[in-house]
């Protein structure tokens, strides 16, 4: 239990006793349902969605419920519990009790915090814990989080980056392919998001990047697909691409975890576009926990540029300034490929396998002369890595 160690006991006081209130409320509510241990038996025995339910274990899991306020169930959501746990007979009592003990601590929060967010910050303070570490630890959690609600996960995200002169001058080519080294699935029934596919920009706008889905197209091609999509089966996904503009597939697999090596996901390309200091080059978004990010540049010599003229941000926060130092627990490097050196590979050979592997498709599908590339490699280890909203490279100013 952690102890408090700033100016204002009487808040203190009154905010870990409306805390320790709604906790021992949540904890007979669980009770009068069997007690259930998962994420996933709380949501089945309560009739809510997993989210909620993760949220609803871990607040009453804690050992020190005031330093995990922020899972603490708005009255919104308190009530959608309530109006659920009353059709499984729950006892109604229990159940008004809970949501004006939820009003109580919200109205605890408006008169001394404005908000949560500033609420949870004000604890953080008060109980003398490093904000980073605070925020490290959330990360961490909401990792385990995504793994029991979406059951997969990988070793490594490998992805591969192609820039080439386009038809004319000023305008240039380029594509982008990931996958996935290592998918694994915690839950067998979890569906899994693998592959996006969609056509090129438009001829007549080329900075016209891909579209959301057309439910209209994906019913007339039969989305979405179900089966294995293995390196066997990435042509033919590309020639599904072809046949059809802003084609989405999701695929889902009974044997998935027989895959075992590499699982690909097909980007998009862009050919004969403008590229401006603000166009966004290549996007990942980590739907798929992972441990570690191995990117591959392959930047046609025929262009002035090399690894000082890019920069991979993120929308998070910790993140925001990669590659700088990220700190004892992260590992970047970015160079040339012959200047990477041995100790890389050793990391994971299978990891720079596949990137090899899924680099030689590309620039074969693209019809790329390989001996104009010059290949870059960024690999990144960081304990957030798994959290990362967005991932951008952009052209340095």
């Amino acid at each position: 239990m952690v102890e408090f160690t700033g100016q204002s006991p009487t808040f203190a006081e009154v905010a870990r006793e409306h805390v320790l209130n709604l906790r021992d409320l949540y904890v007979e509510l669980l009770g009068a349902v069997g007690a259930p241990s998962s994420p996933a038996a709380v949501g089945e025995a309560l009739g809510i969605d997993v989210q909620l339910a993760w949220r609803v274990r871990r607040f009453a899991d804690a050992v020190d419920p005031l330093s995990v306020v922020a899972a603490i169930p708005t009255v919104g959501e308190a009530e959608s519990i309530v109006d659920a746990a009353l059709r499984r007979g729950v006892r109604a009592r229990l159940l008004e009790s809970l949501v004006d003990g939820t009003r109580a601590f919200d109205g605890f929060v408006l008169r001394n915090a404005e908000s949560r967010d500033t609420f949870d910050a004000q604890i953080t303070s008060l109980i003398g814990r490093d904000q980073s570490a605070v925020q490290l630890e959330a990360r961490r959690a909401a990792f385990r989080a995504n793994a029991v609600i979406k059951g997969r996960f990988c070793s490594s995200s490998v992805m591969v980056y192609g820039l080439a002169p386009g038809s004319r001058e000023g305008l240039y080519s380029s594509f982008s392919v990931c996958g996935a080294v290592g998918l694994q699935r915690i839950r067998p029934e979890a569906s899994l998001l693998l592959a996006h596919l969609h056509m090129e920009a438009d001829e007549d706008d080329p900075g016209n990047g891909p579209q959301p889905l057309d439910p209209a197209t994906s019913a007339r091609f039969g989305a979405p697909l179900i089966g294995e999509f293995t390196s066997s089966r990435l042509a033919e996904a590309v020639e599904i691409e072809a046949r059809a503009s802003n084609l989405a597939v999701t695929l889902a697999d009974s044997e998935l975890g027989s895959i075992g090596a590499v699982t690909y996901m097909f980007g998009h390309r862009m050919l004969d576009f403008a590229w401006t200091n603000e166009h966004i080059w290549c996007e990942l978004g980590a739907n798929t926990p992972t441990k570690q990010l191995a990117i591959e540049f392959l930047v046609d010599e025929r262009l002035p540029y090399g690894p000082a003229d890019f920069r991979v941000v993120t929308d998070h926060d910790a993140l925001r300034n990669w590659p700088d130092p990220l700190g004892p627990d992260s590992v970047v490097h970015c160079g040339r490929l012959h200047d990477l050196g041995r100790d890389l590979t050793q990391q994971d050979p299978s990891t720079w396998e596949r990137l090899s592997e899924l680099s030689r498709w590309s620039v074969d599908r693209m019809g790329w002369d390989p001996t104009h590339l010059r290949r870059y490699r960024l690999v990144v280890e960081h304990p957030l890595l798994c959290s990362i909203a967005r991932v951008r490279c952009t052209r340095n100013r």
